[in-house]
Parts: C-alpha cells; sequence; structure tokens
C-alpha cells in the first residue's frame, strides 16, 4: 500500500493492475464539513485520486447522514438529493448551480437514503426508508409528481443505496436491513417489475454488498462505498461479493453514477 497526497488531501491506495478508482467521476455527498456534493475520480496523468467540490448544498439536519438520496440526471447535468424529512432538492436546473427545493416526495415524511436516477424515463427512483415501495418522483413539469413503481418483496428496507444497470435496465438496491433478511443485496428488472431477486443476505460489509453506497462506472461494473471509513471495492453481480479494497477516500453519505457535466 502507497500513500498519495495533493494539497488539500491524503488518500490511501491499494496497489492494483486496475486503476483505483474510474476516471469517470463519481459523485458523493459529503459526510462531514463543508456540506457539499463532491466529484470523485482518479486522474492517471498525475496518479492520483482527486476529490473535487461541485457545489455546496444546505445542511438542514443535525444528523450527519444527511442530506442523502443522491442521484446525478447527466442528460441535463442535474443533482438530486434529500433531506432526512423526504424533501427533495435539486442542484445546478438554473446552469449555475442554485439549489431548487421540491417538497416532501415521501407518503409520511420518511427520509430518503439512497437513489437513482433512470435516464430513459428522467425520473428520480427511491424507497421511502423502512418501507416496502419502490417510487418515482418526476420534475419535468416545474412541480414534483410522484408514482409508485412497483411494491417490493421486501418490507422495512432500510438503505443503503440504490443504483441502475442502464445497458439492462435493472435496479440494484443495498440494504442497511429489511424485516424478513437483515441486510441484503437484491435486483429488480425496471422492464419486468415482477422479477425481483435476492442476490445474497449477510451482515458483512466487507464481504458483501450489504450496507453500502453503490454506483455504475461507464464501464458497467458495480462499486461499494462504505461511509463508515471510506472503502471503495468493486461488486460482482451474481453472488453480491466484494473486491480487495481498491482505495480509500472521504466518507460520503450516498453515491450517484459516474457521468462528466459541462463546467
Amino acid at each position: 500500500m502507497k500513500v498519495i497526497t495533493h494539497p488539500h488531501l491524503q488518500f490511501c491506495l491499494v496497489e492494483a493492475d486496475d486503476d483505483p478508482l474510474p476516471q469517470c467521476p463519481f459523485y458523493g455527498t459529503s459526510r462531514s464539513d463543508p456540506t457539499e456534493i463532491v466529484s470523485i475520480r482518479y486522474d492517471a496523468g498525475s496518479g492520483q485520486i482527486v476529490e473535487q467540490s461541485v457545489g455546496a448544498i444546505p445542511d438542514d439536519s443535525s444528523d450527519s447522514n444527511y442530506p442523502n438520496g443522491l442521484a446525478f440526471d447527466d442528460d441535463n447535468d442535474v443533482w438530486y438529493f434529500a433531506e432526512d424529512t423526504g424533501v427533495l432538492k435539486t442542484m445546478n436546473e438554473d446552469g449555475a448551480f442554485g439549489i431548487e427545493e421540491y417538497g416532501v416526495i415521501t407518503p409520511n415524511g420518511e427520509s430518503i437514503a439512497g437513489a437513482a436516477f433512470r435516464n430513459d424515463t428522467a425520473e428520480y427512483l427511491y424507497i421511502p426508508n423502512g418501507g416496502s415501495t419502490l417510487m418515482a418522483a418526476d420534475i419535468s413539469g416545474g412541480t414534483v409528481s410522484t408514482t409508485t413503481v412497483t411494491e417490493l418483496d421486501w418490507s422495512g428496507v432500510g438503505l443503503g443505496d440504490l443504483a441502475i444497470d442502464r445497458e439492462n435496465d435493472i435496479l440494484y438496491v443495498s440494504t442497511t436491513r429489511t424485516n424478513e433478511s437483515g441486510s441484503n443485496f437484491f435486483s429488480v428488472d425496471l422492464t419486468d417489475l415482477t422479477d425481483q431477486q435476492q442476490i445474497v443476505a449477510s451482515t458483512d460489509r466487507t464481504a458483501f454488498a450489504v450496507r453500502s453506497q453503490i454506483a455504475f462506472d461507464d464501464d458497467g461494473t458495480l462499486w461499494a462505498h462504505n461511509a463508515n471509513g471510506g472503502d471503495w471495492r468493486t461488486v460482482d453481480l451474481d453472488d453480491g461479493s466484494l473486491s480487495a479494497v481498491m482505495a480509500t477516500t472521504r466518507e460520503y453519505t450516498d453515491l450517484s453514477q459516474c457521468g462528466f457535466y459541462a463546467a
């Protein structure tokens, strides 16, 4: 293992044949001050992982796990995120990294602790924390409208995070808990909502993609980030198992799929 530094941050990198993180940036909501959305990527030219602030976001909660529910609309360069009261916000709808607020989008003010943006329907997908319903929010009309996508085969779903395999239109969910099986990792086929598969149930977040923040890179690899400690690993979609630690960065409460934005 070697230590790499830059003027503000220091990272521990595991020696590996592959890059420690993708060059296509992930985005994360910071767990510690300042509260911001951060771009996280590997810069091959410098051989460093670069964590760079995209923009500051409001912190309206005393809970360090919020804001959360981060998702990135890479067609329009808009980030979605949520507070622990179920309030949806966006950054950069105005093209100047301004903040818009859309109010509570959960049925009873439940928190949102994981989300993903579905490009082909232009919807923000989320599971109200502790529930059993996959929901979608649409802001294309200037105000938010919400719909139920499907009822899930699990109840008491605590997040965790959501990530979409866009090529195959499959949603993957990492949970901190469910009533039936403890922490688990499951999939939902968004083209056949009856096809819901539990991939693994485990309490071991260092071996399986449970209790993790998850996001796909541009090569279709799913990555898992541990918000407690900042470790990054890749995920085997067949059995939910994790690779060795690829990198360690700051701690992020949530991740969005990688994508470039026009600065």
